[in-house]
């Protein structure tokens, strides 16, 4: 298998690992809300997570946006629903087009804690512009879990006892991280061998997740 970028198709990925990342997404996601509200999805894929948002949420409106014109026509069969529209374009264009929205997904292909603590990478940038519009959640999937037996002092990690001893460090710099930079903060976490998937709401002066 080649590696994995930025900019590859979700279609790519085997039927193993997508439904290894459905379980996570529905371990993150918040319970159902009956309020209105819209959801901004940075990266479509084939409308798989957008169907878990219709299913869970009665009052969402799901805009999405995906580069792969077959994977924008396999979202578009997916959801016929109309409260779920993906834009076939750049990610960042998409939300010049959004006046407001109140949640995010930014189901990022490669994204590490590196990545993010340099303000000038693209996901760092596309999380800064997110957090702009203060929503009340963002879902961010994270790449380094992978690879973390390998890159672990890189983290500023202590140690490397067990990948979850591992992780749980992983996560608790990525919260901080958050929490310094953005004034959000961890809440929930899930992760498969590929990746791991948090969702991060506002600090709001609570303190760091346990």
């Amino acid at each position: 298998m080649t590696s994995m970028k930025q900019d590859t198709p979700y279609r790519t990925r085997p039927g193993t690992e997508r439904a290894r990342e459905l379980l996570c997404f529905q371990d993150v996601l918040p319970p159902s809300s009956p309020t209105r509200f819209v959801l901004y999805e940075a990266f479509g894929g084939v409308g798989m997570v957008a169907s878990l948002l219709l299913e869970r949420f009665p009052n969402i409106q799901v805009e999405s946006a995906e580069l792969d014109r077959e994977c924008v026509e396999t979202y578009r069969a997916a959801n016929p629903s109309p409260r779920a529209a993906v834009f076939h374009g750049d990610t960042n264009d998409l939300l010049d087009l959004l006046e407001s929205f109140q949640a995010a997904s930014l189901d990022y292909n490669k994204c590490t804690l590196r990545d993010l603590q340099d303000p000038s990478s693209f996901q760092s940038l596309l999380l800064a512009r997110v957090v702009g519009h203060a929503p009340d959640w963002i879902q961010i999937t994270n790449s380094a879990i992978g690879k973390l037996h390998l890159n672990w002092r890189s983290y500023g990690i202590q140690s490397y006892q067990s990948r979850d001893q591992a992780q749980g460090e992983y996560e608790q710099k990525l919260s901080d991280l958050l929490e310094q930079r953005h004034g959000y903060r961890l809440s929930v976490s899930s992760n498969h061998s590929a990746a791991s998937y948090h969702l991060a709401v506002p600090s709001r002066g609570k303190g760091k997740p346990s």
